[in-house]
């Protein structure tokens, strides 16, 4: 089997994977809630321009916070995603001297979350608040992203269908594509599921604690104009909770279905 038949082979398991993991009931509703979050952050500002609202209330405020953290998690997730699998792949195939940086890297940004991180960016870069909480995120997921990538080409280095691979004359590129990555398909969308989580989190915590600059309503930032006595905090606690549980429900079914792991169900009673 050529290496290209063999990364198709291992896409559609991953894609199988997912369909088995979106069979879930639990799944299901994590999309739902997903999907309503995305509609509010596409659809938010123009439902509320459409009816003049001035003084937004719970909704309003709901909807225009949707864009800012969707915004977020998006930026999150193209910048940790492929930086994070670059750098594994670096780290891996290369001598221990790069598997030590990014050993180094992942202890610095353990100390460095992105709810610190951000504030910090946000004082050194001229930078839109979106893009900076998004590159905060990014730093550290990606870090986590490409110790995941890491540890699948450890394990595919030695594996008899790379051996056959390097002796058939396939390139570096070319054995990362046919098969580390479509190893790493599965374990890539977990970790992409709790990047949107992180994203929401720190989005929602760094506007509660006022540790970026001015920025549009958020819903963090509604929550801590409600403990003033302000109306409009219970609707973004609500939506930033929800999203936030829906993105760990989804990669905890992505888990379940990747554990290798057999379950085990007592045996049935003989009557």
């Amino acid at each position: 089997m050529s290496g290209a038949a063999a990364a198709a082979v291992r896409t559609d398991r991953s894609a199988s994977v997912l369909a088995r993991a979106l069979a879930r009931p639990s799944a299901r509703a994590c999309l739902l809630v997903l999907g309503c979050w995305l509609a509010a952050a596409a659809l938010g500002p123009a439902l509320v321009t459409s009816e003049g609202t001035q003084a937004p209330g719970d909704v309003a405020v709901t909807l225009l916070g949707a864009r800012q953290s969707a915004l977020i998690a998006a930026l999150a997730l193209l910048l940790a995603l492929p930086g994070g699998a670059l750098l594994g792949v670096v780290a891996g195939a290369g001598s221990r001297e790069r598997d030590g940086l990014l050993a180094r890297l992942l202890e610095v940004t353990s100390f460095w979350p992105a709810v610190v991180l951000a504030p910090l960016l946000d004082a050194a870069l001229a930078l839109p608040r979106p893009l900076v909480l998004g590159l905060a995120v990014a730093i550290g997921e990606g870090c986590r992203v490409a110790r995941l990538v890491r540890s699948e080409v450890l394990r595919s280095r030695a594996a008899p269908w790379v051996l056959a691979a390097r002796a058939l004359g396939e390139t570096r590129i070319d054995l990362f594509r046919h098969h580390v990555l479509p190893h790493a398909a599965g374990p890539l969308l977990v970790a992409a599921a709790f990047v949107g989580a992180t994203a929401i989190a720190t989005d929602t915590a760094v506007a509660f604690l006022g540790l970026t600059a001015a920025s549009p309503l958020t819903w963090g930032g509604a929550i801590a104009a409600s403990l003033d006595g302000r109306a409009g905090g219970l609707g973004p606690l609500l939506a930033a909770l929800a999203t936030t549980a829906a993105c760990y429900g989804l990669a905890g079914a992505l888990e379940a279905e990747l554990d290798p792991r057999p379950t085990l169900t007592p045996p049935a009673r003989n009557r």
